[in-house]
């Protein structure tokens, strides 16, 4: 296509974990925009990145802030986001927030 990228969920969400977890945050968020533009639904794969990315950088709010997104969506989260989820918010002893993740 003329605007660069064609694909679909995997595709993008490939894209969107590899930027993330290589700490592009700001070029993975670039291609879920682009993706969700498309009319293309996300799934937890793509959100975990971002949940996962900002755990690893210590940013606790940033891993919740994204958690809370992904739920705004629509997307159903799996085991995996609520492991990636809770880490960084036990390692700012905010235990009993990452008890109250739904």
């Amino acid at each position: 296509d003329s605007e660069g990228l064609l694909g679909d969920c995997l595709l993008y969400g490939s894209l969107i974990q590899a930027l993330a977890r290589d700490g592009h945050l700001g070029q993975a968020e670039f291609w879920l925009h682009r993706a969700e533009s498309r009319g293309i639904t996300m799934t937890a794969y793509a959100y975990n990145a971002f949940i996962l990315a900002y755990g690893r950088r210590g940013d606790s709010e940033g891993s919740s802030r994204w958690l809370r997104r992904m739920l705004d969506s629509g997307i159903p989260p799996d085991a995996y986001t609520f492991v990636t989820a809770v880490l960084p918010l036990a390692r700012d002893g905010k235990y009993r927030q990452g008890l109250n993740i739904k």
